[in-house]
């Protein structure tokens, strides 16, 4: 069976690698975002920075159009069915292909930070963790493409709602600037926008929050599939079946949930910009008065910049070292801040 399944998979690959539109999109696409880096950014004529950021958020923008073109069903896929694997392992192979084809795309765009690095010092470690944050979308990405590829049978149709859900996870940061006064908003917001998601990554630090989000989402929407791909087929699940589903997905809901409750960051910067330095630490552990820290975060600040999160993380490893009293007060709320504000 596993020889089975692997044969079908790279026969997924042999027939993209054979079709000239899967050469044809991965110079479009990275021509793009070179040209945009060097050329719309303007790098050469003075206004360029070694900082890759802007560099990186273009890949998801691509993105929007480049996973539904590698999602398009071939002319072979309707005989996937008759293919003496299972279903779940049939659209495993199917997502894992198109997820493969999408990484040796952008991997040509591996040589734009050498190449930056030649006009001035490139932070490597701002590098690795884009790159990693990157690879994780598009693994996210091609299961919501996968999903709406199994759903709907029009190829149009797919390509319109894949693009669309990608754009809306592209565009969602931007919905804060305009609605400041939702809890709710805000937190759909940090739950489903790559921007915040993405924001850790872009300086350099690989946050455990991010990486299990976009693995979580990657999982559902292949195990989802598979389940509308079973009733589409008319096979009746058995009420054991139903629980089964039903206890994945809430385990999939409290992963994602706990993920902001026990976490891990890895700060990869080639200085440590994000780590408390062992000299500040010596320093917080000899202290012998407590040392009160009070981080005065508004709720329009904290649905507007996904940053407020680095501050708080830096400012919670700095009350694990000596006798420190850290607290978040917001100021709206908070009396004392509101009448320091006003004198």
């Amino acid at each position: 069976m596993k020889n089975k399944v692997l044969s079908f998979f790279f026969h997924k690959l042999y027939l993209a690698f054979t079709s000239p539109l899967f050469y044809i999109v991965a110079l479009i696409v990275d021509f793009v975002c070179s040209i945009n880096f060097f050329f719309g950014k303007n790098f050469f004529g003075g206004a360029g920075s070694t900082n890759l950021y802007y560099f990186f958020v273009t890949i998801p923008y691509i993105s929007i159009l480049l996973v539904p073109i590698l999602c398009i069903k071939s002319t072979g896929s309707s005989y996937d069915d008759f293919v003496p694997v299972s279903r779940l392992q049939i659209i495993i192979a199917n997502w894992l292909s198109i997820f493969v084809q999408y990484v040796l795309i952008l991997l040509p765009l591996v040589f734009v930070p050498f190449c930056v690095n030649l006009f001035g010092t490139v932070d490597f470690g701002q590098v690795f963790t884009s790159f990693i944050m990157i690879i994780l979308f598009g693994l996210a990405a091609c299961s919501i493409g996968i999903f709406f590829y199994y759903i709907f049978p029009s190829n149009t149709l797919s390509f319109i709602f894949t693009s669309l859900c990608l754009g809306i996870t592209n565009i969602l940061h931007f919905l804060t600037e305009y609605i400041t006064n939702s809890n709710f908003i805000s937190f759909v917001v940090k739950l489903f926008s790559f921007s915040w998601h993405f924001n850790s990554a872009s300086k350099g630090i690989l946050d455990s929050r991010d990486v299990v989000y976009f693995i979580t989402i990657s999982f559902v929407f292949v195990f989802v599939t598979f389940i509308f791909s079973e009733k589409k087929m008319g096979k009746k699940l058995s009420s054991e079946s139903k629980i089964c589903n039903i206890l994945l997905l809430l385990i999939c809901v409290f992963t994602l949930l706990n993920s902001n409750k026990y976490y891990f960051r890895f700060d990869f910067t080639l200085d440590k910009k994000f780590t408390v330095s062992n000299y500040s630490k010596s320093l917080l552990k000899e202290s012998d008065d407590f040392i009160n820290i009070t981080y005065y975060r508004s709720s329009v600040l904290d649905s507007l910049y996904p940053q407020v999160r680095d501050v708080d993380d830096l400012l919670k490893e700095y009350s694990n070292y000596g006798k420190i009293l850290y607290k978040v007060d917001n100021p709206e709320k908070d009396n004392s801040a509101v009448t320091l504000k006003n004198y």
